[in-house]
């Protein structure tokens, strides 16, 4: 006997319903399978690329822990911003007692011009931004020592006067007497200036590129007097 497909749909409804269905289902989770295809190599791409940079801020860290030489010199890489930008470094020291300082001070009307400019130097604010220029002539003129840091010095100075981890929480109570001045330079121009007292571990800084809060724990303050101290 012979069966025509319409005759085969009408006796068997629910077969042709069936297939229907089966296919659009299965087109359904070719499409869904497509889409989880599309979206995890998407995320292996992208995790790939962060391991890259991963790898890539893990060597840049290995590296700045690493120790190199620098003109012969071996030092070690800081990560942290230098407070000036600098060339060459010059140190300017006074070596005069708190007594002779008091003594000018009991001056009072009688004082000097220099020996005015002197006390507002070792204790007070002087220079303000508008003096930064003439500062080296006053300070030879007080008969302040000069010394031009060289190429060691100024990379261990630099290592000191840097972007600092830790705050310095211990404040001094007494007042300051700034005997040592660093005088920061770029071809030959002042870009910045630091007056210290070794004895309080205060610091007045004029022109620096970033935060100094972490400036003066009592390990910099070593390490930078015996930079400038030492025969």
């Amino acid at each position: 006997m012979l069966v025509h497909f319409d005759t085969f749909e009408t006796a068997f409804p629910n077969s042709a319903n069936q297939q229907n269905v089966s296919r659009n289902a299965l087109n359904m989770l070719l499409k869904t399978m497509k889409k989880l295809l599309f979206i995890i190599i998407i995320l292996n791409y992208s995790c790939n690329q962060s391991n890259d940079k991963l790898k890539v801020i893990s060597k840049t860290d290995e590296k700045d822990s690493l120790k190199y030489f620098e003109n012969g010199i071996e030092v070690t890489k800081s990560k942290h911003r230098k407070y000036y930008n600098s060339d060459k470094i010059d140190h300017y020291f006074l070596d005069i007692s708190k007594n002779e300082v008091h003594q000018l001070f009991e001056k009072k009307d009688n004082i000097t011009k220099n020996e005015s400019n002197l006390l507002n130097i070792i204790t007070g604010f002087y220079p303000d931004s508008s003096q930064i220029e003439g500062i080296e002539k006053v300070l030879l003129k007080l008969n302040f020592t000069k010394t031009s840091l060289n190429e060691k010095q100024k990379i261990e100075v630099d290592e000191v006067f840097s972007e600092k981890d830790t705050i310095k929480t211990a404040f001094a109570g007494c007042l300051p007497y700034y005997r040592d001045i660093f005088i920061f330079k770029n071809k030959n121009s002042i870009v910045g200036l630091s007056k210290i007292c070794f004895e309080c571990g205060v610091t007045r800084f004029y022109g620096a590129n970033v935060n100094t809060d972490g400036f003066g724990i009592v390990s910099d303050m070593e390490k930078l007097k015996h930079v400038i101290r030492k025969k």
